[in-house]
């Protein structure tokens, strides 16, 4: 679970990085899977997006606008890993009976704990989408359906079948404060970014 959630931390610093300078690359001719071209198509989409806007904003408008995607990036990192401590969880309960009760008991304070922090994290989003005019709503809503079609298909890339020994569900068990800590602050990130923008275009 830590390398996966590694990895998640990985790809947003790929994929917010890909949006400040967007570079063609010279690739090799290869055979494209229907999955593969999907993909391709949905990342191109994405930084369509970007560098198609990014011209038109002012400077106060590029950084409410990079902000907002930022921090809907981060928001759906942690979403996806919440929904895989969540599956690691059930799998050990699944074949651990005897450790199901701690296991249980851990999550839900794990997930009261992150979920609050979703629920603000998603809360400020929403409010910089609504407050600015530079971009539909409609837009907007493509703009983060798009961010979770690509960090799902590049996440799955690191998935593995949970390990459920006794040994591995106690290790998950006592390093879900760190990950717990990890996200909160990943979030509240998003919260202090928000804060911030906000107090510039009221000045």
């Amino acid at each position: 679970m830590l390398l996966r959630v590694t990895a998640l931390l990985s790809l947003f610093a790929i994929s917010f990085g890909c949006l400040t300078e967007v570079r063609a690359e010279e690739v090799a001719p290869r055979t494209e899977t229907t999955s593969e071209a999907l993909h391709k198509a949905q990342s191109d989409a994405l930084k369509g997006i970007v560098t198609n806007i990014m011209p038109t904003l002012s400077q106060d408008e590029a950084t409410h606008f990079l902000t907002m995607y930022k921090n809907y990036t981060m928001y759906s990192m942690v979403k996806a890993v919440s929904k895989d401590v969540g599956g690691a969880v059930q799998a050990c309960v699944d074949n651990n009976k005897d450790m199901a009760k701690d296991l249980q008991d851990r999550f839900k304070r794990w997930d009261e704990s992150v979920g609050g922090t979703m629920k603000d994290s998603l809360a400020g989003v929403t409010n910089m989408a609504l407050a600015q005019n530079y971009m539909p709503q409609k837009d907007v809503n493509v703009l983060f359906k798009l961010v979770d079609e690509v960090r799902a298909v590049n996440s799955s890339r690191f998935e593995t079948a949970p390990v459920t020994t006794p040994e591995a569900c106690e290790f998950m068990m006592s390093q879900m404060d760190q990950t717990q800590e990890s996200m909160r602050h990943l979030l509240k990130m998003t919260l202090l970014s928000y804060a911030n923008v906000l107090r510039a275009t009221q000045k």
